[in-house]
């Protein structure tokens, strides 16, 4: 079909400009996809959106971008040049901005432990949970699904559709990745699920570790169990719901789910970050505990992958020593400072195929109030 369609020189300019960026191959497919997230957006809003303004210099009112983003499709830009997703409706709805405020009771998470025992390294969270943006994005998507059924979720039933979102999130998530040239210390798209002739696999890791399972004793495990954001409800064996610290993090406007704009090369905003370590800090503390060994390892100078790994090593008894390999250990120490390093408490220097670690300002805030609080010099 041939539509002849008639442009002012304002919308001529972007539209050449954005053919020019590469990422579309010609005028049709900018306009299709234009038309395609207007439909999505005025059928969102009700049908009021409107033009406003008379003949050839009528203009499209500013519409919010977060609003945008959220409505049709994930769009993030990059320089005002778009990176395009492809969610549907329903695995926007998972993702859409929730109420600060639960509107049912939600349990809390249990008071922590006290601060005088840090655990071994074998205790620490699972080594393969190496970013916590997957957890942001789970506890957002299983908000909205509390929302919509007014109470806990069922693993067997809303998990998988929980990792297909996530699936299609990574693909404009890498889209970023290679356009800003990350680094994978800072790759947006690393733990989503990927493509692939493993993508069921990816899929059920992104589920067993992201969202959650129950174990052979019916415990539940993964991330937001262990961070304490998720619960299994008592009268059932599968159902799970957000605790009232899962649902404060859910809540919290995040750069990637709701179009801020305000820093694209980071998935977790500051106000993110900060409520994460705070809430490690009160309610999680085999990673309290892991941040603050190696905050002080890095600090006196065993700032090397090998050098952690002994001193980790050194830490644990005969018997676990002769239990755990050399492989786990470093697995364990890895996450751990991927996840660190995501909250901006280290960065990795590269020299070739060396890294060193480096404390960072929050870093070391971290580790003196750890150490003041556990009665250490």
């Amino acid at each position: 079909m041939i539509i002849i369609y008639k442009s002012n020189p304002e919308v001529k300019r972007i539209l050449d400009m954005m053919l020019e960026s590469g990422s579309f191959r010609d005028y049709s497919e900018i306009i299709s996809l234009a038309i395609m997230n207007f439909a999505v957006l005025q059928e969102e809003l009700g049908g009021e959106i409107a033009l406003q303004g008379e003949g050839d210099e009528r203009e499209f009112p500013r519409a919010d971008r977060g609003v945008l983003t959220r409505m049709a499709g994930f769009s993030f830009g990059v320089d005002d040049v778009p990176v395009r997703g492809s969610l549907g409706k329903k695995q926007r709805e998972l993702v859409q901005p929730i109420p600060e405020t639960s509107p049912i009771d939600l349990p809390q998470a249990p008071v922590r432990e006290s601060t005088s025992r840090d655990v071994t390294v074998d205790e620490w969270l699972f080594g393969q949970y190496n970013r916590l943006l997957p957890a942001k994005v789970s506890c957002r998507a299983i908000a909205n699904l509390v929302l919509k059924g007014g109470g806990g979720i069922r693993l067997v039933t809303f998990s998988p559709q929980i990792a297909q979102m996530a699936f299609d999130l990574g693909k404009p998530l890498k889209e970023l990745d290679e356009r800003y040239g990350h680094t994978r210390d800072k790759a947006l798209s690393t733990a989503f699920p990927s493509n692939g002739n493993k993508k069921h696999k990816s899929l059920e890791r992104f589920m067993s570790q992201f969202i959650g399972q129950t174990n052979s004793d019916g415990r539940l495990t993964g991330l937001l169990a262990d961070l304490r954001f998720v619960q299994m409800l008592e009268e059932t064996e599968d159902r799970i719901i957000l605790t009232e610290q899962g649902w404060r993090f859910a809540a919290l406007s995040n750069p990637v789910l709701d179009g801020s704009f305000g820093d694209h090369r980071d998935g977790l905003s500051g106000d993110e970050v900060s409520y994460l370590i705070h809430h490690i800090v009160d309610f999680v503390p085999e990673e309290r505990s892991a941040y603050k060994t190696l905050l002080k390892h890095i600090r006196e100078g065993s700032d090397t992958p090998r050098k952690l790994d002994l001193h980790l090593k050194s830490s644990l008894s005969r018997q676990k020593k002769g239990d755990l390999s050399d492989s786990f250990l470093s697995s364990q120490r890895s996450a751990a400072i991927s996840r660190m390093v995501e909250l901006g408490l280290v960065k990795r220097e590269r020299e070739g195929v060396y890294v060193r670690y480096l404390s960072t300002e929050s870093g070391n805030h971290l580790l003196n109030r750890l150490m003041t609080e556990s009665g250490q010099p």
